[in-house]
């Protein structure tokens, strides 16, 4: 895995109004782009698009 590789994740995603979607159970996949990537690589650092902008989220390897 290497800085700016797409990717699709599953992620906890909650509608503008503020409630969770209840269709998938509260997770959605998305197409993320990889932004960080901690040294002893744990976790990684992924940004996506929901509507009104960008979210970033972090997920263990």
């Amino acid at each position: 895995m290497k800085i700016g590789e797409k990717l699709r994740v599953q992620v906890s995603f909650y509608d503008p109004d503020g409630k969770k979607q209840r269709d998938t159970g509260g997770l959605k996949t998305v197409s993320a782009r990889v932004t960080y990537i901690n040294q002893a690589h744990r976790y990684f650092l992924a940004e996506y698009r929901v509507p009104g902008g960008a979210l970033r989220e972090c997920f263990k390897f």
